[in-house]
Formats: structure tokens, C-alpha cells, sequence
């Protein structure tokens, strides 16, 4: 039973401190700390760290918070964070994850051609990873790839 009791309570240590941890982080700390969360592929916490940085107006956080929720497949995660980065009409960043979603058919069903005329759009305004994304699906066409990869 004390086991218990002193595991509960590092546990409850632990979670304080990291609440407080991210409550002193500006948006920009905040971002690091969950692009390093992110590449430890630490998903869920990585999703803390965006979201507090969401809120202290980093809108770049909303396309982290995709790539989250594309990770652990939570469709909730992908279509609060597009939602909400979608009301921006000059956000071809989110334009072009909401497009990426539908090629794949991932969460929605979407029209596949429909998909890859925005990517397209969004590697027309020099969106990296649409070019990487196009450069990697014309893999089949080594001059076509290579131009996207070369723009990327």
C-alpha cells in the first residue's frame, strides 16, 4: 500500500510541475518544447506544449497540432486543428493539410483529383511540404520529382 501511495504521489509531483513548467513558457519556448516531444514521438504531450502555445497566439501551432493527431490517427486532434486554422483563407498551410487528409482518405472521404489540384495550389505558393509531397508521389517521373524536390 505505501508503494502505491509514493508512486500516486511522484505521479501527482510530476504532472505539478510540468503544469507549472508550461505556464512559464512563452509561445516560442513552448513551441520547442513540443517540437522535442514530437521527435521523441511523444505525441500527447507534444499536443499540450502546441495547444498552450496556440493560446498565446502562435497560430503556426494549429499545423504541429495536426501532425499530432496524424500520428496517433486522432481524427478530433486533426479536425479541431484545421478547423480552426481553416477560418485563415491565406493559410495554405492548412489548406494543404486539409487536402493531404482527403488524398488519403484520412478521416474524410474526399475526391482524390480535387486533393492534388490543391496541393498543387499549395506548392505553387511554395509550401514545402506540398513540394515534398508532389516530389515524393512523381517519384515515378525522376525529372518531375526532381523539380519538386529542387523548389522544396
Amino acid at each position: 500500500m505505501k508503494k502505491i501511495f509514493l508512486f500516486a504521489l511522484s505521479m501527482s509531483m510530476c504532472f505539478t510541475i510540468y503544469a507549472q513548467n508550461i505556464d512559464e513558457l512563452s509561445a516560442d519556448e513552448l513551441c520547442k518544447q513540443g517540437d522535442n516531444l514530437y521527435r521523441k514521438k511523444q505525441y500527447e504531450k507534444a499536443e499540450v506544449y502546441y495547444w498552450a502555445a496556440y493560446g498565446m497566439g502562435k497560430e503556426d501551432a494549429l499545423i504541429d497540432l495536426f501532425w499530432c493527431g496524424y500520428n496517433t490517427n486522432d481524427c478530433k486532434t486533426i479536425e479541431k486543428s484545421l478547423g480552426i486554422a481553416r477560418m485563415d483563407t491565406s493559410n495554405y498551410e492548412a489548406l494543404f493539410l486539409q487536402r493531404l487528409m482527403e488524398f488519403d482518405e484520412f478521416c474524410s472521404n474526399g475526391n482524390v483529383s480535387d486533393g492534388m489540384e490543391k496541393i498543387e495550389l499549395a506548392a505553387e505558393h511554395h509550401n514545402v511540404k506540398a513540394l515534398s509531397f508532389l516530389a515524393e508521389h512523381y517519384a515515378y517521373d525522376t525529372l518531375k520529382s526532381l523539380t519538386y524536390y529542387k523548389k522544396a
